[in-house]
Parts: structure tokens; C-alpha cells; sequence
């Protein structure tokens, strides 16, 4: 037996309710009252406002970006889920955010100087695919895809016909804001700026969190994971009619009791079904998503730690540079439990084009284990990430005039002697 998920349209006043839990208003009358610094700011008018709302807006959007994130992961209820994990992450999605709008606002632009016409409907097109296109960015942080219309068709095709009904929705969001917003005067003059500061991120977290059980209703069309596995009675149907598909009962089972709420029974059936079946992976990932999901995170890093090992012992490097990735995101100073799984998961890194994550598994790494049979190696490949990916040649001619001091005696030598001719030649041709 599988787990419902209710549509969106029949879940309408849980994302009204959303922004009303502890977590979520605490946060917002915080930043709302963050307006009543405005007359003690060593700043001109009106700079001292805009000062004021760009930092609480910035800090909201962050905040509501968290939102649905946890909500497309299936996780919908703010109390008791950190709305503030892998903060990093969305560090620049508000501004990225800012961008995808001044992208659509020069296209709208464009197409009034053709004309009222196309300047109309250039403007009607962009409020529609709006919403897919914080879909999008949310889900590859990426400005690029959140305004390539192949991208946004992509995902409006994946909704279908129900997006029709999500445009409508926030629509009229936007309007009841803006009639709360009309009628925010009639408070004192004192309390004006943390009223409408208030209102504005109440109904902006509501469509957020409508966006986020959107992308998990969808989740399968759209590409993303959950953390709360589903299936529809339809979809259901149509899994158990497919030749050559297994069942997963543990699967169907565990999102029972997550659907009932029994995170405790759940993260004790994945629990044993991890022992019992210590070689299978999709035991071993479910278990790590409990962990993470109920809160448990050192547990959760004990188990990343187990389970980069395996990885990484039977070939499987791919599936270890995933579960780093979501070790790192709840903890950022996570670093694999053996020092010589390090440059194998960097070299897995930079094969899937994640340069920064590549770097980022290597640095430090003479400090952190001196005197380990893997720094030269480290070295090399810092070495030629910085070069070939980087262009930051001096960098690399300096790790790897080190490596050919400190280690004198390693194979690497060879290597590292031909690299710095190649420097060298290329130089010579700049």
C-alpha cells in the first residue's frame, strides 16, 4: 500500500495556515519589526528605508526559498523541520531571483516598442510562466534555465492542465495581497512599515509553500527528489501493471507510516532493513533520508560516513559523491570518515563538471592528514583543476613546483615536470 498525496487545489487552507506556525511567523514579525530601526539609522532619508527593506527582504527570500524547498521535499509542516539547513545553498537565489525578473522585464520592454499589442502579451506571457520559472531556478539554482522557455515548457508540461489552475491561484494571492496592502493605512503611522512588511511576506510564504507542494505533488514529471516518497491511486495502479518494474515494499511500507506519521516506527523498520541488507543501497539511502528527515543529524553522518566507504569500495563513486553532497548540506564541515576517500569523490566531482565542489574536497587536505600517501596526488589534480578548468596557470605552477620539492622520490615527479613544460610553452605563446 502506498501513501495519497491530496492535489493542491483541495489543500488550499493548509497553505494559508503555513505561514501561521510558530517558526514561520516568529521569523516574519521578527523582520517586520526590523522596520522600527528605520529613525534610529545614522542614514539620509529615504536610505535609511531602502537599506532596511533590502536586508529583510533579502533574508525573507532566503527563508522562503527554504520553504519550498522542504515543502517539495515532501516535508510540509514548518515546525519540526529546520527551515535555515543548507542556508548556503540559496545564499544567491534572491538575487538570482531579481535577475530571472529583470530578464522578463527587458523582454517586456522589447515588445513594446514593437507595439501595445506585443507589448501586451509579451507581458500576459511572462506573468504565466512566472511561476515555472521559480520552479526552475529552485530546483537548479541556475538564471539561464529559470528563463529558457524550453525549460518552461518543460515544467508546465510536466503539471499539465492543473497549471492553469496553480497561474490562477496566485494570482489571486497577489490581488488579496494587494487589497491588504491598500488597507494597511488605517493603522498607526508608527506601525505602518512592519504592517506591510508583515502582510507582503504572509502572502508571499503562502504562495511559496503552494509552489513547493506543487513541485512535489509533481515530482516525478519534474525530475526532482522527495524525501517523502508517494504514489496516487492512479499512478499506483499504473506501477503495478507495468512488466518488469519490482515492487518496493519497504518503500510502500515506510511512506505508510510517514503518511500516518509514525516517523518513529518508519526510522525503525529502515533501521533493520539496513542491517539486515547491509549491500542494498536503496536500504542504506532510505535509512539516510529518515535520519536526516527526523532530525537525527549526527546519526545521519555516522550512516554518510558508512555509506562513502561502501561506495566507494565496490566502484560505485557516483552514488558516494551523492551521499557526500547531502552530508555536506546539513553539515559543511563534513569531510569523509577515510582520508583516501577524499580525492577519489573530488576526482568524481570534477567528472560531473562540479569544479567548486572539487576544489573544495582537496583544500586543506596536507593539513587536515600530514604526511598521507594521497597529498602529492591532491596536489597534481588541484594542480591541473586550476589549469584547465580555472585558467589560474600561476596557481598551478606554484602547487606543482611543491609537489616537486617536498616529494622528490614520487612516480608523480614525471608528470608533474611534463605539466610545468606545457606551462611553460604556453606562456611562451601568450
Amino acid at each position: 500500500m502506498t501513501a495519497s498525496l491530496v492535489p493542491f487545489w483541495q489543500r488550499l487552507p493548509s497553505f494559508f495556515a503555513y505561514p501561521l506556525q510558530f517558526t514561520p511567523l516568529a521569523y516574519m514579525s521578527l523582520l517586520a519589526a526590523a522596520c522600527l530601526l528605520v529613525p534610529i539609522l545614522p542614514l539620509p532619508a529615504p536610505l535609511d528605508l531602502l537599506v532596511v527593506l533590502f536586508g529583510i527582504w533579502l533574508a525573507f527570500l532566503r527563508f522562503a526559498y527554504g520553504t519550498l524547498e522542504q515543502s517539495a521535499r515532501g516535508r510540509l509542516q514548518a515546525d519540526g523541520h529546520d527551515l535555515f539547513v543548507n542556508r548556503d545553498a540559496r545564499k544567491y537565489l534572491p538575487y538570482k531571483q531579481f535577475g530571472v525578473l529583470v530578464v522578463m522585464a527587458l523582454f517586456v520592454g522589447a515588445a513594446h516598442v514593437l507595439g501595445r499589442l506585443p507589448g501586451f502579451l509579451a507581458q500576459n506571457l511572462c506573468s504565466f510562466v512566472l511561476p515555472a520559472s521559480v520552479i526552475v531556478l529552485a530546483m537548479t539554482d541556475d538564471i539561464g534555465d529559470a528563463c529558457n522557455p524550453a525549460e518552461l515548457l518543460r515544467v508546465i508540461q510536466a503539471i499539465g492542465w492543473p497549471y492553469l489552475g496553480l497561474y490562477g491561484l496566485l494570482f489571486l494571492l497577489d490581488m488579496s495581497r494587494s487589497f491588504a496592502l491598500m488597507h494597511a493605512g488605517q493603522v498607526p503611522a508608527w506601525l505602518l512599515w512592519p504592517t506591510v512588511n508583515f502582510v507582503a511576506m504572509y502572502f508571499t510564504l503562502t504562495m511559496f509553500a503552494l509552489l513547493g507542494y506543487v513541485m512535489y505533488q509533481y515530482h516525478e514529471g519534474l525530475g526532482h527528489e522527495v524525501d517523502i516518497a508517494f504514489a496516487d491511486s492512479t499512478a499506483s495502479a499504473a506501477r503495478q501493471t507495468r512488466p518488469g518494474v519490482p515492487r518496493d515494499e519497504a518503500a510502500e511500507t515506510v511512506a505508510l507510516m510517514l503518511a500516518e506519521g509514525r516517523v518513529d516506527e518508519a526510522l525503525g523498520y529502515a533501521y533493520e532493513e539496513q542491517r539486515q541488507y547491509p549491500d542494498k543501497a536503496a536500504a542504506q539511502e532510505r535509512y539516510l533520508k529518515l535520519l536526516f528527515l527526523s532530525g537525527k543529524a549526527e546519526r545521519a553522518l555516522a550512516q554518510g560516513h558508512k555509506m562513502i566507504t561502501r561506495y566507494l569500495s565496490h566502484g560505485r563513486d557516483d552514488a558516494a559523491l551523492e551521499t557526500y553532497r547531502r552530508c555536506v548540506s546539513a553539515n559543511a564541515d563534513f569531510q569523509p570518515e577515510l582520508p583516501a576517500s577524499v580525492l577519489r569523490l573530488a576526482q568524481a566531482a570534477l567528472k560531473a563538471n562540479d569544479t567548486r565542489l572539487a576544489l573544495g574536497l582537496v583544500k586543506g587536505f596536507d593539513k587536515r592528514n600530514p604526511g598521507h600517501a594521497d597529498i602529492p596526488g591532491v596536489y597534481f589534480f588541484t594542480a591541473q583543476v586550476l589549469c584547465e578548468r580555472l585558467r589560474d596557470d600561476a596557481k598551478a605552477r606554484r602547487i606543482l613546483e611543491v609537489l616537486l620539492q617536498r616529494y622528490p622520490e614520487h612516480p608523480l615527479q614525471a608528470d608533474a615536470r611534463r605539466y610545468l613544460t606545457t606551462l611553460d610553452r604556453l606562456a611562451a605563446q601568450q
